[in-house]
């Protein structure tokens, strides 16, 4: 059993690197974005960013997603898994580009509503032009995922990463062009990855079409598109709210304070999210497989939110040191963000049964609900607290996505979880941020660290008190340690 989350968590690390990579842009340009945007600005790049995400959602089909299911279940052989992938590319890339060309042409209607400001249309040619682009690296990726090429995703993502960062830097800083130079700097990064890619592609698939694998990627993959619109809608909405009930400025505090919670996905969910059905789907048959699935969920639950306590207690001196002081008031959200992101990566680990029981058509309703309830709390809330109201709300949501990912999972494969263990983390976690709200200092003193670095302290001797590990685990632990030396001595 050991062997097995070993193996996830392995290609979880290493797609952590890449996906690390991939995000850390954002926060490598923090002090070049604070200081050169204003917070207007700012709040205007995310918010073309949500329109480059949400054509992605649409446009792919879903197929990322499904291509991983149907590779690892109804592909035997090589040749079948080429067809596959031809079949996927065949099909998406020409929808996706006709939709594209069409949206072009209303270019000038969707600037004003988006932007209040018609004369900045280039600005969405250039995210159209990026998600087409977008759409194919993400297929790709989708491809070495379902091959578990976690080094060849990590090396592309160094690539990606070295281009966005050595562009940006140019069209922002040298050039002064703003926003402008933000989004022409990742158009040129993603289409010289997209070159680089091709050939690694071309040998993976055949340039054949085929109805029947269609059909099996269509019947997850459109499924998938209502889940991720809401995801989105979970995600990002709330950043029209605050643009429509307060400003751009606000938006930009707003997002900046997100960005930092969203680490939690960026670090651990989203590699997770990369290593997960790869893996669950092939411990399915194994009689421990249950057993394997609750003490994901328990291992996950804990390095997830140790890292949010973190970035909790740690989110204001993190701000200070990056951005410009006119960001600072960012960190208020930071711990309700990283810890919505907890939540999202217990969903994932929750749902395993449902695609084993082939019950998918249920994944839009665990996602959907808790989106409708976003956009009515946003809407009430938003006006009263602010972007403090946008965090709540989205934590509240995410809890209901666990709620309603259990609920219905259970229903149709019941997997007995560590709920003992669990409770004594959520306690101690409860404790532990009480401690640091009673002392609510953020100024970047060395009384705030320690004191910071002894509620982390803190935590850790209440988890061995708390027996949350178990013998076994810690007998694991230290025999890892006992390798490790004698391999450096």
């Amino acid at each position: 059993m050991f062997d097995q989350i070993k193996r996830l968590f392995k290609h979880s690390f290493i797609y952590l690197i890449g996906s690390a990579l991939q995000s850390l842009i954002g926060f490598v340009l923090i002090p070049v974005y604070t200081r050169y945007l204003s917070p207007a600005e700012y709040g205007q790049l995310e918010i073309l960013n949500t329109i480059l995400l949400i054509l992605n959602i649409v446009l792919s089909l879903g197929f990322a997603s499904a291509l991983m299911k149907v590779h690892e279940r109804d592909c035997k052989e090589d040749e079948e898994r080429r067809r596959l992938i031809g079949t996927m590319y065949i099909f998406v890339l020409p929808i996706a580009s006709a939709v594209t060309l069409l949206l072009a042409l209303g270019a000038k209607f969707f600037t004003g509503a988006i932007l209040d400001d018609s004369s900045q249309t280039n600005l969405i040619y250039l995210i159209l032009a990026t998600n087409l682009v977008v759409i194919f690296l993400n297929l790709s990726f989708a491809v070495l995922r379902s091959k578990e090429r976690s080094k060849t995703f990590t090396l592309l993502s160094l690539i990606k990463f070295t281009f966005i960062l050595a562009l940006n830097t140019f069209f922002v800083i040298k050039l002064q062009l703003g926003v402008m130079g933000i989004l022409l700097g990742n158009l040129i990064a993603q289409t010289a990855l997209a070159f680089i890619f091709l050939p690694t592609i071309l040998r993976s698939f055949r340039f054949t079409f085929s109805c029947q694998y269609l059909r099996k990627l269509s019947i997850f993959g459109l499924a998938v598109i209502p889940a991720s619109l809401a995801m989105w809608i979970m995600d990002l909405s709330d950043r029209y709210f605050i643009k429509h009930f307060a400003d751009f400025t606000e938006v930009g505090l707003y997002s900046l304070g997100y960005k930092i919670g969203f680490l939690i996905y960026i670090l651990l969910v989203y590699p997770f999210q990369l290593a997960w059905p790869k893996v669950s789907f092939a411990v399915a048959s194994r009689p421990d497989c249950k057993e394997i699935y609750a003490k994901t969920l328990t291992y996950l639950a804990f390095l997830g939110s140790l890292a949010a306590l973190g970035l909790s207690l740690f989110g204001a001196q993190i701000i200070k040191l990056f951005a410009d002081p006119q960001f600072h008031p960012a960190y208020q959200i930071i711990p309700l963000v990283a810890f919505s992101y907890v939540l999202y990566g217990l969903h994932f680990a929750l749902v395993p049964g449902l695609h084993i029981k082939e019950k998918s058509k249920y994944y839009p309703l665990m996602i959907g609900i808790p989106a409708g309830l976003n956009l009515l709390l946003n809407y009430f809330l938003v006006p009263l607290y602010g972007m403090q109201g946008a965090a709540m709300t989205t934590l509240i949501c995410f809890i209901l996505v666990v709620v309603l990912t259990y609920a219905i999972t259970q229903r149709f494969y019941q997997v007995r979880y560590e709920w003992s263990r669990l409770l004594k983390l959520l306690v101690i976690i409860t404790l532990i941020l009480g401690a640091k709200w009673l002392y609510a200092a953020t100024d970047l003193t060395l009384a705030d660290a320690l004191y910071n670095l002894l509620l982390l302290v803190t935590f850790a001797v209440l988890i061995l008190i708390s027996r949350f590990f178990t013998k076994e685990e810690l007998a694991v632990v230290k025999s890892k340690i006992k390798v490790y030396k004698s391999r450096n001595k």
